[in-house]
């Protein structure tokens, strides 16, 4: 779409707000094709449109090309699926290394907190993965479980 076309050469602006615009998984994707190319756009209100887990898996995968984005509301969408949710995990997960990082390079040390903060983040990942192996998957969650953690 032109909206699309007009974010990819985008240098200047850095809030966009598109709630309430009946914007679907397609044009999510078309969204999520322009913020691969866009290194401007810091937050992107996507808020009470018809986006599904569909919408959200491409919004996710957008993000890991794009550095720029630091805020993006999904809320009041049709996301609703254990894939869908996933999507809004890793994206909650991803800007949030963002803003540790932002933090971070401003005031260059570490605290405890932050190394607390980056042991999740790679646990979380190596999890996700352990979790999704065909066989080793069920036996790490039933391990998680006999230990009173949700691997959910």
């Amino acid at each position: 779409g032109l909206l699309a076309d007009a974010l990819l050469g985008n240098t200047a602006l850095e809030e966009l707000y598109l709630g309430n615009n009946n914007i679907t998984d397609k044009g999510a994707g078309l969204l999520a094709d322009a913020l691969l190319g866009n290194t401007a756009l810091e937050e992107l209100y996507l808020g009470n449109n018809n986006i599904t887990d569909k919408g959200a898996g491409l919004l996710a995968d957008a993000l890991r090309g794009n550095t720029a984005v630091k805020e993006l509301y999904l809320g009041d969408n049709s996301i609703r699926s254990e894939d869908g949710k996933e999507s809004l995990a890793k994206i909650e997960r991803l800007l949030k290394a963002r803003e540790w990082i932002s933090k971070f390079d401003s005031k260059n040390s570490l605290t405890m907190a932050d190394v607390e903060f980056i042991t999740e983040l790679i646990l979380s990942a190596w999890l996700h993965k352990l979790l999704q192996h065909r066989q080793l998957g069920s036996v790490v969650a039933g391990f998680l479980r006999t230990h009173g953690v949700d691997p959910s």
